[in-house]
This record gives C-alpha cells, sequence and structure tokens, in this order.
C-alpha cells in the first residue's frame, strides 16, 4: 500500500462499515466509497462493503477503535451509521452523536439483560428480543419486546382482578367487625374497623365506600354522645368529615336515596355540635344541620319515600326546635312554631298503630317543643301548652317501656320532668308540690337508665335537671327540710360538673356552675 493510498483510506482493521450512507457524506462534501475504487491517483481502494475517507468525515478513526473496544459490532455500526444518515446529522455533530448511540446501545444490553417475566413464554421472548438487539435487528427486538409486554399485561389485568375481588371481600369482613362491635355498644372499637375497611376497599368500588363511610360517621356519632371531655368534639369533628366524605362518593345525580341518607346523617351530627357549642358557632352549626335536612327532603318525598321523609321531618323538627330555644323574641318563637309542623308532618306517617316506636319517639319530641312555647308564654296560653306537654310525654310512655326501649323510656322520662317542673313552678300551693315532686320522682326513673359509666353526658344531664327540680323543691318548702333538698340540689349538680367540663361542654358547663352556685347562695340564705 502506498503512502498516499494510506492517506485516503483506514487500515483494514479500522475499517468503518455501513449502508446507506453515501447521501448523507454527499451532502457533507466527503466521499463515500462502495466496494472497489480508485484513489485520486488511480489506486484501488478496497477491503469491506464501504469505507470513508479520513479527510472527509468528522468521525476519527480513534473513534471507531473505541468503539471497537467497548464490544461494539460492524454490524452495529452500520446501523448506527444508517440512523445518522436518515436524521441528516451535521458534520461537526456526527462524532459526539455516534458516541451517544453507542452509550445508550450499551446501556440498552445492560437493562434488557435483566429483564425477566414471571411468564416462561415471556422470558422466551425477551430472550429472544436480547438475541435480536445484539444481532442489531431492532425492528424484529421492538416487536418481541411488545409480545412480552402484552402477555404479562394480561397476566397482571386478570390478577389485578384477583386481587379486586379479595381486598373487597377482606374490607367486607373489617366491616362486619365494625358491625359487631356496634352491637356490643363499643363505638370507638368499630370505628377503627370501619376505617381498616376503607383502606383495603379497592377505589373503584363506590357504593361500599359511601356505605362504609357512613358507617363510620354513625360509629363516630354514637362515640362522640356516649363519652366525656375533650374526645366528644373529636369524634363529632370525625363523623363530618366521614359524611362529607361519602358525599362526595353519593352524588345526588347517580345515588340520590344514598345521598339523602347521608344527609340526614350529616344534619344528626351537626345538630350535636350545634348543641354543645356556644354563641355564633352553636347557632351556624344548628343552620348547617336544618340545611342537611332540607337537602335530604328534597329527594325523601312523603310519595316516594314516606317513612324516610318521616323521619327527616322528625330531625328537622328537633333542630329547628334547638334553634327556636337559642333565638329570642319573635323570631324564636317562629321557629318553634316550624319545629312543631316538622314533628306533625311526621306523625302523618308515623302511626300508633302501624309505627308505634316511631310515633312515641315524635310525641316525645312535640313535647318538648310545646313545653319550650309553653315557657315563654305567660297565663292561660304557657300553662295549657305546659299541659299539652305533658300529656305528649305520658302517651310516648304507653309505648315506650323501660325493658323493651330503655334509652328513649328515660329520655322521654327526663323529658317528662322537666316539663313537670316548669308546670310546677308556674303552679302555687300544694299543687305545685306535688307537681316538683313527680318531676323529681321523673329525672330518678330516668337515672336508673342513664348510668354515668355508659351514657355520661345523659347521666350528668339529668343529675342537672334533678338539681334544679331539687332547689325548687327546697326554696318552696323552707325550714330544715328545704335546707337538705337544697343540699341535694348541690349534690346533684356536683355531679353533673364530673362530666360536663369547661373544656368539653362549656355550654353545658356555664349552666351548670351558675346552677350550683345559685344553690349555694340560697343554702347559705337560709342559715
Amino acid at each position: 500500500m502506498t503512502p498516499q493510498t494510506a492517506r485516503i483510506t483506514f487500515f483494514r482493521s479500522s475499517l468503518l462499515l455501513f449502508c446507506g450512507l453515501s447521501s448523507m457524506l454527499a451532502l457533507q462534501g466527503g466521499c463515500a466509497i462502495v466496494g472497489s475504487s480508485s484513489g485520486s491517483n488511480g489506486a484501488t481502494v478496497s477491503g469491506g462493503s464501504a469505507q470513508v475517507c479520513i479527510g472527509c468525515s468528522a468521525i476519527t478513526p480513534e473513534t471507531i477503535t473505541q468503539l471497537k473496544a467497548q464490544g461494539i459490532t460492524e454490524a452495529a455500526l452500520n446501523q448506527f451509521f444508517n440512523d445518522l444518515g436518515r436524521k441528516k446529522i451535521p458534520p461537526e455533530a456526527l462524532d459526539h452523536e455516534l458516541r451517544d448511540i453507542t452509550k445508550n446501545y450499551l446501556d440498552l444490553k445492560t437493562k434488557i439483560a435483566a429483564l425477566s417475566s414471571e411468564d416462561p413464554e415471556g422470558t422466551a421472548l425477551i430472550q429472544q428480543a436480547r438475541q435480536a438487539v445484539e444481532a442489531v435487528n431492532f425492528p424484529l427486538a421492538e416487536r418481541l419486546f411488545n409480545e412480552a409486554s402484552q402477555r404479562d399485561e394480561q397476566a397482571a389485568q386478570n390478577l389485578q382482578q384477583v386481587a379486586t375481588v379479595r381486598l373487597t371481600s377482606a374490607a367486607a369482613a373489617q366491616a362486619a367487625n365494625g358491625d359487631l362491635q356496634r352491637v356490643q355498644l363499643n363505638f370507638v372499637n368499630a370505628q377503627a374497623y370501619y376505617r381498616k375497611a376503607l383502606q383495603l376497599l379497592p377505589p373503584s368500588d363506590k357504593e361500599h365506600r359511601g356505605q362504609y363511610l357512613n358507617s363510620l360517621g354513625n360509629s363516630l356519632l354514637e362515640a362522640g354522645v356516649r363519652t366525656k371531655g375533650a374526645d366528644i368534639q373529636k369524634f363529632l369533628r370525625e363523623a363530618v368529615v366521614a359524611y362529607r366524605d361519602a358525599l362526595a362518593v353519593y352524588t345526588k345525580e347517580q345515588l340520590p336515596q344514598q345521598w339523602a341518607m347521608t344527609q340526614n346523617n350529616l344534619g344528626n351530627v351537626l345538630r350535636e355540635q350545634g348543641i354543645r357549642a356556644s354563641g355564633e358557632a352553636g347557632t351556624w352549626l344548628l343552620a348547617e344541620s336544618i340545611q342537611a335536612y332540607r337537602a335530604a327532603l328534597t329527594v325523601r318525598t312523603k310519595e316516594r319515600l314516606p317513612q324516610d321523609w318521616a323521619m327527616t321531618q322528625n330531625n328537622l323538627g328537633s333542630v329547628l326546635h334547638h334553634q327556636g330555644t337559642r333565638t329570642g323574641g319573635e323570631a324564636g318563637m317562629r321557629l318553634l312554631a316550624e319545629a312543631v309542623t316538622a314533628h306533625c308532618e311526621a306523625l302523618t306517617v308515623y302511626t300508633k298503630d302501624q309505627l308505634p316506636q316511631q310515633w312515641a319517639g315524635t310525641q316525645n319530641n312535640v313535647g318538648n317543643v310545646l313545653r319550650e312555647q309553653g315557657t315563654r308564654m305567660a297565663g292561660e296560653a304557657g300553662t295549657h301548652l305546659l299541659a299539652e306537654a305533658v300529656t305528649a310525654h305520658r302517651a310516648a310512655l304507653t309505648v315506650l317501656s323501660k325493658d323493651q326501649l330503655p334509652q328513649q323510656w328515660a329520655m322521654t322520662q327526663n323529658n317528662l320532668g322537666a316539663t313537670l317542673r316548669d308546670q310546677g313552678t308556674r303552679t302555687d300551693g300544694e299543687a305545685g308540690t306535688c307537681l316538683l315532686a313527680e318531676s323529681a320522682t321523673a329525672y330518678r326513673a330516668a337515672l336508673t337508665v342513664y348510668r354515668k359509666d355508659q351514657l355520661p353526658q345523659q347521666w350528668a344531664m339529668t343529675q342537672n335537671n334533678l338539681g334544679t327540680t331539687l332547689w325548687d323543691q327546697g326554696t318552696r318548702t323552707g325550714g330544715e327540710p328545704g335546707k337538705e333538698l337544697i343540699r341535694q340540689a348541690i349534690n346533684a349538680y356536683e355531679l353533673a360538673l364530673q362530666i360536663r367540663t369547661k373544656e368539653a361542654l362549656p355550654v353545658q358547663w356555664e349552666l351548670t356552675m351558675n346552677n350550683l352556685k345559685i344553690a349555694k347562695q340560697a343554702l347559705e340564705d337560709m342559715k
């Protein structure tokens, strides 16, 4: 080989073999020689299927040598130059682009060496794809990788279907445990099981998610009304969150009945929060409760869902009653009148013959509102309303029995005690004294069910109410018997304050504290 030939050709050991690069090099002003050809001095250039002039190309022999040292075959280099030719890479970028392609190719080989599949046929396809990559047959490798991927994708979908079924079943079992805890009145334990069910449930299962969220809210509401201290508000707040989350699942358009049920439940917990909150916060919560009940009634109509309609009407009446007691003047009386209307609407469906328990509960509620109206009215009108309230409570007790419905019976006994006390304070002489005594008897009856360890909030409420009646009796009786009655009243208030703390129940705490101060002062004045 002459020196001139050496200037225009690669040595055989560093020949760059490629196909389809001639057009690129021509555009770049280079020279491509395919097969045998002659140099500028007439010398023949040979040694492969294609050769590039060193002087014309931006890729140096050193680059080719380095790439081959890394394991890049001439077939691979040939493919890389084909790709560079199609992309029309500028001459000054050729060396850099070629090195990048090579690096990516080596990285690809490293990555696919680690590929595997649980499916034997998928593993075989991956192995064939590796061989295609090694042979620089990229279209074949692409097809084989796609086939392997499709097999694993299908297998994964099948497994996902199985996993969905199993997770749904696991969630249902956890929810059943929550229901089991509720049967045992273990509401704190119940909510933990419902949370676990929600964690397991597949996100696509909206129906069960809404159901479990409602069950979670119900258990938190029960836990809140049955506990004491700071946990009361904590549980009630969490119940609100659960119901609002359920409303994001149960939409009015897609699941109207479930949506209405959740609105009703939300109204219940907002009512409980409002009862326990003072000032504007409490009034605002009660207003939100009314809004939730009225929303439920847009779906729960008397014609389509009479019993659900009646239940929500009854609940609406209760919260209107609470709002009315907080509102003075004509506005308050208007709210109380709306409450009576709502309860009476419920009684058009809740009849004593067909739905005796619901009828009795609503009669009790009617009695409560009538009592509030009666206490606000002077003279005969007020006395008449209080008498109607007593009649409603006693009617409820013809159905509610201590053995069968102990809590409802105790609640009604407590309400009857309050109404009898109001009657007693407005009645002179022996008749008034007898009414106060009947009031104390009713409260003590309620306390046989409302126990501190099981129903602490109801127990504290009834102790406070009993204290007020005993104070009224004591101031009316006078002398040593009167002092003893006031001492009993003070004891009842102090017991109530064991549950009605300033932190947990500020409104109730303030009420009982004021009662206690008045009773102590009355006892001091009698000495």
